[in-house]
Parts: structure tokens; C-alpha cells; sequence
């Protein structure tokens, strides 16, 4: 059999103190617990072997394990400016704005994001999809759904390819495999009127998703001006063209996460290009929510949404399943279940629990401290990689970007408005 370059590339990476540290104190009390003999020693060894098992599961979902780190040396972002699109880096975040029809602004990342997508698909993608077989069934599905993304979205990740020279299967792979890969275990709380400080609606958002140590540190903001839709925001990454959170210049503000209460399917268009549409299209919550019942996605998602208008609302959705839930004296609270409809029915997690009694312990006090402290208290650990309080009203947002866990980082508030101009 032969062995995966990858992790062989791992173990010559691991710190030899840090795995020391760890595995001779194993070495010392298994040598004891044997000394010992009888009932205890077995016990013990049952032990070690149940904990490695939990330990090489864990590592692989969560890839950051304690025993190696991974030097992966971030590839800085650099301004500049190409075919009408521009790449700033204001406080410490890279910012894309990118104009004009769906191709030109794909050559416009593919041109000014080069760098980073390389790297992207070499450290990040390949190490997702390591396995062989892993990777073939990963293309088959992203083809399927390739069938139900409008054209001029697979332009946009074609002229990112001529541009980059990114293969165009790796744009899609990139921009698909997250339907099936269930690994979208955010967050969210939204808060508006009597349940703020000033009655402004606001939504806070942890993204936790794996970075393998390596997408943490390519955090960007994209900003849209398509030739016909609304501008918009998309809080990202380099080669991602959907929409797993973001803001329009009307003032809707959208935020996606996984739902482990429903399955897959390859006959819809993938979600993030969907919530990417709606934001293109839609100005309020009710043409958002009216936008998804008339269009299916693949994965099974949350979708939390807040407006300009203070409109409040979660949609619940799958290839099969469509339900809304409203919000609860002010305030509306998100994980990774549906709550409503013919799915309804599964218990509140830990989150839910916690960010019902943040909410109650908080009422009327509300403002972006006070929402940041929130998201602070149900991140989670290893893999949050964005975290963030939205604001509609201002079409303004104070993030964290860069480092993990977020949450526990330095917001930077930034002014969309004057992107959007």
C-alpha cells in the first residue's frame, strides 16, 4: 500500500516536545499499570486504546491535532488592480471588489487572487480530498450539480480559471463540496427592537468550519457589482464565488449553516450559489423567503436572515423540506437542527440552550459588545474561523477575522456602505 505523501509530510512536522510531552507519560503509567496486573491494568489498556480510536476520529474531522502543527506559512494578500476590479487591504482585511459581467469579474479574482488559489487547492482542497476515491466521488457529485448552476456563475469560475490557471475542476470542487461535506457547525443570534440597546436589528455569527491550518488565514470580504442585481458583500475566502454569509446594499443580511436533520440531493443548484441569487435579487426577508420556496437546494441548510427593516427570520431547507422560524420576543437564535415544519421536533443542543438564556439575560441591553461577548460563549474551538456582529441598518459589519478561535480575536468594524457606492 502505498502511503499518503501528505500525512508522511505531517509527521516530519510534528514537534518532538510537544510529543513527548504526550506520549511518555502514556509509556510511564502503562509500564506501572502492567506492573500492577489484574482488573486495572486492562482497564487501563481498554483506555488508551478507546481514547487513540476517539483521538485519530477527532483529528481527522477537526485536523488540527495536538501532536504535530502544521507549518503552513500564509501567502500574503498584495493590493493591486486588474481588468476593473481592485484588491485593497484596509485594517488588515482584504477586501475584493469586483465589477462588471460574471466572467470579467472571475478574470478579475483569477488575476489579483493568483497566488492564493494555488495555494488554496494545493494545501487545502488536495488535503480535504487526499483519499483518491474520496476525490473521484467528490467530482462525480460536483458535476451533478454542476447541471443546476446558471451559466453565468460556471462563466465566472471559467474566466477565474484562464486567469489563475486554477483548473476549472478544482473551481468547481471547491465551490460544491461543502453541500456534502457537513462541516458548517455555526451559529447565530439575532436581535432586534425591545431585545437591543437603541432598537437596531443586528445578527452575530461564529462560522466554524475545519481550516486543516490553512484557510484561517485566507479570510477576505468580496464585494459584487454584477451588471444586474443588487451589490453585495460576501464574507469568504479566495476561489469561493457563493455566499455563506453576507450583505447587500438594501440591507439584507444572510448567514448559512449545516442541518444534520435532513439528506442530500444532486437534483438542486448548490446552496451557497443560491444564497448568493437571493442576495443578488432580493432587498427584504420576505422576498428572501419567497426567493427559497421557490428554489430547492441541494444540501440540507439553515439560512438566519435580518433587514434594514428589522425583518427576522430563519428558513429551514432541503431538497425536500421548507419551513420558517420566527423570531421570539425580539430575538432568534440558530445551530445546526430544524425546529419547524414536517422536521420538526429534535431537541435544542447546547447552543440553543445557552444563546436562549444569554437572551434573556441580556434583554434591552443589546449592542455589538454586548452580541460579541454572546458568540464568544458558544464558538467552537478548533475550527472557528470567522466571527462576526452584522449590521443591516448601517450596512456595517465588526469582524474577526484570521486567527482561531475568532471569536476570542480583534473586531474590525467595516463599512460596507461605501463599498456598495
Amino acid at each position: 500500500m502505498s502511503k499518503d505523501p501528505f500525512l508522511v509530510e505531517l509527521r516530519s512536522q510534528r514537534s518532538p516536545k510537544i510529543a513527548a510531552v504526550l506520549i511518555i507519560p502514556f509509556i510511564a503509567a502503562a509500564v506501572a499499570f502492567n506492573l500492577i496486573g489484574g482488573l486495572a491494568a486492562l482497564v487501563f489498556d481498554a483506555l488508551v486504546i478507546a481514547a487513540a480510536v476517539a483521538i485519530r476520529l477527532t483529528c481527522d474531522i477537526v485536523t488540527m491535532p495536538p501532536y504535530f502543527r502544521l507549518k503552513h506559512k500564509p501567502t500574503p494578500f498584495r493590493e493591486g488592480e486588474a481588468e476593473g476590479g481592485r484588491l485593497e487591504i484596509r485594517n488588515g482585511i482584504p477586501i475584493l471588489v469586483l465589477k462588471g459581467d460574471n466572467r470579467r469579474m472571475g478574470r478579475q479574482a483569477g488575476i489579483l487572487l493568483r497566488d492564493q488559489l494555488h495555494v488554496l487547492v494545493r494545501d487545502f482542497l488536495n488535503y480535504i480530498f487526499r483519499n483518491p476515491g474520496r476525490k473521484k466521488a467528490a467530482l462525480e457529485r460536483a458535476h451533478s450539480l454542476e447541471k443546476h448552476i446558471p451559466a453565468q456563475y460556471l462563466d465566472e469560475l471559467r474566466g477565474m480559471s484562464e486567469t489563475s490557471g486554477v483548473p476549472y475542476e478544482e473551481l468547481l470542487l471547491a465551490n460544491t463540496f461543502t453541500e456534502d461535506y457537513r462541516l458548517f457547525l455555526c451559529s447565530t443570534l439575532a436581535a432586534r427592537g425591545r431585545a437591543t440597546a437603541n432598537g437596531e436589528v443586528m445578527m452575530g455569527r461564529n462560522l466554524d468550519f475545519i481550516s486543516a491550518g490553512v484557510l484561517h488565514h485566507y479570510n477576505m470580504i468580496t464585494v459584487y457589482h454584477p451588471r444586474d442585481g443588487n451589490a453585495f458583500a460576501a464574507m469568504t475566502f479566495p476561489g469561493f464565488i457563493g455566499a455563506v454569509t453576507g450583505m447587500n446594499a438594501r440591507g439584507l443580511a444572510t448567514a448559512m449553516l449545516i442541518s444534520f436533520t435532513a439528506g442530500f440531493s444532486t437534483e438542486c443548484a448548490p446552496s451557497t450559489i443560491a444564497f448568493r441569487m437571493l442576495l443578488e435579487r432580493c432587498a427584504t426577508v420576505e422576498e428572501a423567503t419567497e426567493f427559497l420556496r421557490g428554489n430547492p437546494i441541494a444540501g440540507p441548510f439553515n439560512l438566519s436572515m435580518v433587514d434594514a427593516g428589522k425583518g427576522m427570520r430563519v428558513a429551514e431547507l432541503a431538497h425536500d423540506h421548507f419551513a420558517v422560524r420566527e423570531a421570539e420576543d425580539d430575538v432568534l437564535f440558530c445551530t445546526n437542527r430544524f425546529y419547524a415544519g414536517p422536521r420538526a421536533g429534535s431537541r435544542p443542543d447546547w447552543r440553543m440552550r445557552l444563546m436562549r438564556g444569554i437572551a434573556r439575560d441580556e434583554r434591552g441591553k443589546f449592542d455589538v459588545e454586548r452580541m460579541r461577548r454572546a458568540m464568544l460563549k458558544v464558538y467552537l474551538f478548533f475550527v472557528n474561523l470567522q466571527c462576526m456582529v452584522l449590521l443591516p441598518e448601517e450596512r456595517a459589519a465588526h469582524i474577526s477575522f484570521g486567527k482561531i478561535p475568532a471569536a476570542k480575536g480583534q473586531f474590525k468594524r467595516v463599512d460596507l456602505k461605501e463599498y456598495f457606492e
